[in-house]
């Protein structure tokens, strides 16, 4: 209830609804994430070279190869990898039954471990090499800061298994294959949220049909292409389930082109299909200024300190109704101190009327 939030709160309430505001009016929220596509890899190209001090675990339907002194964060990625591909081949539908090589890379080997010694732009956090059944991850980033592993494995694998699901012949968009591998690695935040807000309402969002035809080429359009490729991925399975997402997936493993899977199975034209999900995003989306705005956030805020504000008043008067009950106790206990005490009893006669021991006889007195 909003009448029991703790005054230790407001603050840090404020400071959220701030962070809010700033980052919707943010201008470089539209900043591209880097990301990388890697070519097939062909002939001897296919070789990949370990350096000393690496070692092999296999578990299920995995290979781990990483260093030693990373066998901690790689035994992390072990213990959940098997319950990632179940829950990845639930999704798709297909289960190809092979074994993936994972390597998990020190920093300054991600580069040498690429096949056929290939080098990567220097962000890259890890690569899915489908035709080799392969992924190579960064155990942290070139300048040693943390990496999402766990995440970026998932987005990783989810790759893998799709292309052998569809058998490596299917012609997917790319807004299909990286919403599907963003949807699973659960990859949502606040600034996508923002993002899509703001794409929505000022209808600057990228038409299916364009994205279908080729992954933008500007890097300041590359954020809104992930982010909607996302939300594709969410309606069409949010809104039909997996029966028909799985049907889909073994026509285009069949070889049918992805607008005629499409239609077959979800009776939607891609126009058709660009019409329902935009419906549903603008009506989920629209809501977001309203919360974002200057006003709203300082209506909140008032409201909040005027909660606070009186939540603080019934704290002070329930303090000072327990101090005067323990201020009445205390008097009552330095008053009794300051009456005199009662006499002392009189002592008691064990022979009255008097008894041999008057007269001294101790032989009559002990009898």
């Amino acid at each position: 209830m909003i009448s029991g939030i703790r005054p230790s709160l407001i603050i840090p309430l404020w400071i959220v609804l701030f962070l809010i505001v700033g980052w919707s009016t943010c201008a470089n929220l539209e900043a591209a994430p880097r990301e990388y596509r890697p070519p097939t890899v062909t002939g001897r190209d296919r070789t990949i070279r370990v350096p000393a001090g690496y070692s092999e675990l296999s578990s299920g339907s995995f290979l781990f190869v990483f260093p030693e002194r990373g066998r901690a964060r790689a035994m992390d990625l072990v213990n959940m990898a098997a319950r990632v591909r179940a829950e990845l081949v639930a999704t798709i539908g297909v289960d190809p039954r092979e074994t993936t090589r994972v390597y998990l890379a020190a920093a300054d080997d991600f580069q040498a471990l690429q096949p056929g010694g290939r080098r990567l732009p220097s962000w890259v956090a890890g690569v899915a090499y489908g035709d080799l059944n392969t992924i190579i991850l960064r155990q942290a980033g070139s300048r040693g800061q943390p990496i999402a592993l766990e995440q970026t494995f998932v987005h990783e694998m989810s790759h893998i298994i799709l292309r052998q699901a569809t058998d490596a012949g299917a012609e997917m968009p790319r807004w299909f294959v990286e919403g599907l591998a963003q949807w699973q690695a659960r990859e949502f935040d606040l600034e996508r949220v923002l993002r899509l807000s703001k794409a929505m309402l000022s209808g600057r969002w990228i038409p299916l049909a364009e994205l279908t035809r080729r992954w933008p080429a500007d890097p300041a359009h590359v954020p809104i292409a992930y982010d909607e490729s996302f939300e594709v991925i969410n309606f069409l399975i949010g809104e039909y389930g997996l029966d028909p997402f799985h049907a889909l997936i073994k026509r285009l493993g069949a070889g049918e082109p992805f607008a005629e899977a499409l239609q077959r199975v979800y009776a939607l034209t891609l126009p058709e299909l660009e019409t329902r999900w935009l419906a549903g995003m603008k009506l989920a989306y629209n809501w977001i200024p309203l919360i974002t705005s200057g006003a709203t956030v300082w209506s909140v805020a008032s409201v909040l300190f005027i909660l606070g504000y009186l939540k603080r008043r019934r704290e002070k008067r329930r303090r000072m109704a327990v101090w005067e009950a323990q201020e009445q106790r205390m008097d009552a206990v330095i008053k009794s101190l300051d009456d005199p005490p009662p006499p002392p009893p009189a002592p008691r006669d064990l022979f009255p009327g008097g008894g041999p021991r008057d007269k001294g006889d101790p032989k009559t007195w002990m009898n």
